[in-house]
């Protein structure tokens, strides 16, 4: 198929430049969305409008530049919260990898380099065993899957942990303090319930007392007026 990049390269009305640019904007016109739609040069060829969809994606040289070494900064300085397990490490720190690789040509993070850094974010006396087995050999015949899946197995294996379970005690007090609270709540209302029970006894106790108290008295009133008749 013929592509043409500008207007000048062609002749507007030779026959096969109208037939293909047809068929390359409306394809183009059914992958995007109507508020995309309305804020591109619709009478540009089909080139032309392709890039400038592309540039409000990604943005202008300028922005590209600037959100590149942004990523860069957090691939960087990315850190791994002691609790959190490879699985769920790798999806976080891997999108920032390949966010970086699709932003320019001219810079692709090595897969050696990010093995490495990933690598690096096991530092605790926990995962010394198998970050030093992995990291024994040559680096370069192994692949960031490879890496992933022996950490994940000693994970499960050697430490008895999988991505659902949590690794210390803090984590394990969050996840019971809310059953505590509820315990509590259960508790307060027996008592509160407990208190209630004391308080009708105590209300009985004293109405039979007055009971008793009244009950030979007015016998005693009833009984004084029949012998004066």
């Amino acid at each position: 198929m013929v592509t043409y990049e500008s207007d000048a390269d062609v002749n507007l009305l030779e026959p096969v430049f109208i037939k293909n640019n047809a068929k390359a904007k409306n394809a183009l016109f059914a992958c995007i969305s109507k508020d995309v739609f309305v804020r591109l040069d619709a009478s540009s060829i089909a080139h032309g409008i392709w890039t400038e969809n592309q540039d409000l994606h990604d943005g202008t040289s300028d922005v590209k530049e600037e959100r590149f070494h942004v990523l860069k900064n957090k691939y960087d300085n990315f850190t791994r919260l002691p609790h959190k397990r490879a699985n769920t490490v790798y999806s976080r720190f891997y999108v920032l990898v390949e966010e970086i690789n699709a932003l320019r040509d001219d810079f692709k993070l090595k897969p050696v380099e990010v093995i490495r850094r990933f690598l690096r974010l096991f530092k605790d006396p926990t995962y010394e065993s198998i970050i030093t087995f992995t990291l024994q050999g040559d680096l370069k015949t192994k692949t960031m899957k490879d890496v992933l899946g022996k950490i994940t197995a000693f994970e499960s294996y050697e430490l008895g942990l999988d991505d659902s379970q949590p690794s210390n005690l803090a984590l394990q007090a969050e996840k019971q303090e809310p059953i505590k609270s509820k315990k509590s709540k259960k508790k307060a209302v027996i008592e509160e319930e407990d208190d209630d029970e004391d308080d009708l006894s105590e209300d009985l106790t004293l109405l039979m007392k007055k009971m008793r108290t009244e009950g030979p008295s007015k016998a005693t009133r009833g009984g004084g007026g029949a012998g004066v008749e």
